[in-house]
């Protein structure tokens, strides 16, 4: 064979493998890296995906029912890879995508556990904006607006606005301030004006302090007080047994078992080293203004031993007629009193006659006296 025949033949033959691996690039190319030209304007995606499938030939497989969920689709590209294309069509809607050889599957997302948390926690709470204020209208600053059995709280500004963020639209919230009585209301984004009224405090009740009346507010000693209305409410004849435990520093024993019987009172402990003062261990008793004994008013014998029934006079009050006791119990009582005031003052006000409409209260009972009387065995 000629020696230039057999160099010709290997030139063709290089040729041709040359033309081969270039041609299985091409299809590679445009299998994997298929270009895509796109220009649509709120158009549906079943839309646009008929029109990449007319020009790269791939096939579309999804569920109708699935994208009657998505939004439509605004996008214009120019020679761009197929799988991008596919990215910014998918980017904001419901559904995903996957290419498989010529077909590409679409299907909806996988919404991870977080991420569904954090939308039905978003769904559930709400920012709460409002305004507190008093009722003629003047904005509260510092008020505390807070949401009841919860940990989420905030101050008013200088305006008296508020906002509170992420709040459970199903909770409850409560406004208050000092001298203001608590104000509730229901979560909502616009909780718009809340009104604070005045708070009717203890601070101000009048109380009686040996020397004249002031407020619990501006009193400088020590003292206590119990309505009388609190005394109607309980089964005594003698109103001293009623302060039991309604008093502090006050100690109050019954000393026997029989009705009428004196009871032991003791007013910040023992007073003395003897445990008396002037003969007397009891308090300084003051009815309307005028002392009151409180030494026992009959002693009758009876029963084995020849045991002693004292009776006190403080049986003699009704519980229902009285107004209110106010007890002190520091310097007050000896500042007024002197030394029959060391074991403490116990102030008695009853009812008075009150300007209106007549009130009359009739009361039916059997009330059987028996006194002891002396036994023989």
């Amino acid at each position: 064979m000629p020696k230039g025949y057999l160099h010709q033949i290997l030139l063709i033959m290089r040729l041709t493998t040359i033309i081969l691996i270039m041609a299985i690039m091409q299809v590679s190319a445009s299998t994997f890296a298929q270009r895509v030209t796109l220009s649509e304007k709120k158009a549906t995606l079943s839309q646009v995906f008929d029109r990449i499938s007319d020009q790269c030939g791939y096939d579309f497989v999804f569920n109708s029912d699935l994208l009657k969920q998505t939004r439509p689709v605004t996008i214009s590209v120019r020679n761009m890879e197929l799988s991008r294309v596919l990215e910014l069509i998918l980017k904001d809607q419901p559904v995903s995508f996957s290419i498989e050889d010529k077909t590409v599957v679409v299907k909806g997302k996988e919404t991870s556990v977080i991420i569904a948390n954090k939308n039905w926690m978003k769904d559930k709470t709400i920012d709460v904006r409002g305004r507190v204020q008093d009722r003629l209208g003047n904005p509260i600053p510092g008020a505390t607006v807070r949401v009841i059995n919860g940990k989420v709280l905030t101050i008013t500004s200088e305006n008296g606005e508020f906002l509170l963020r992420d709040v459970d639209r199903d909770s409850k919230l409560s406004a208050s301030s000092v001298g203001f009585a608590n104000t509730e209301f229901k979560a909502a984004p616009d909780a718009g004006i809340i009104v604070l009224y005045p708070s009717n405090t203890k601070l101000d009740e009048v109380m009686v302090v040996g020397y004249g009346t002031t407020t619990k507010r501006l009193t400088t000693g020590s003292s206590s007080q119990v309505k009388g209305a609190d005394l109607e409410q309980q089964p005594i004849s003698n109103p001293i047994l009623g302060l039991a435990g309604r008093v502090a520093g006050a100690f109050i024993t019954q000393n026997a078992g029989y009705s009428g019987a004196t009871p032991n009172v003791v007013i910040r402990g023992q007073n003395s080293l003897t445990g008396v003062v002037n003969g007397v261990t009891d308090p300084l008793y003051v009815i309307d203004g005028v002392p009151f004994g409180s030494l026992p008013i009959d002693q009758t014998s009876g029963s084995q031993n020849n045991y002693m029934y004292t009776f006190s006079p403080l049986n003699t009050i009704d519980p229902a007629q009285i107004e209110s006791i106010d007890i002190l119990k520091d310097a007050d009582a000896t500042a007024i009193y002197g030394s029959r005031g060391a074991n403490g003052v116990v102030l008695i006000t009853t009812k008075k006659g009150r300007s209106g409409a007549t009130k009359v209260d009739a009361i039916s009972a059997a009330v059987l006296e028996m006194s002891p009387t002396k036994s023989k065995c």
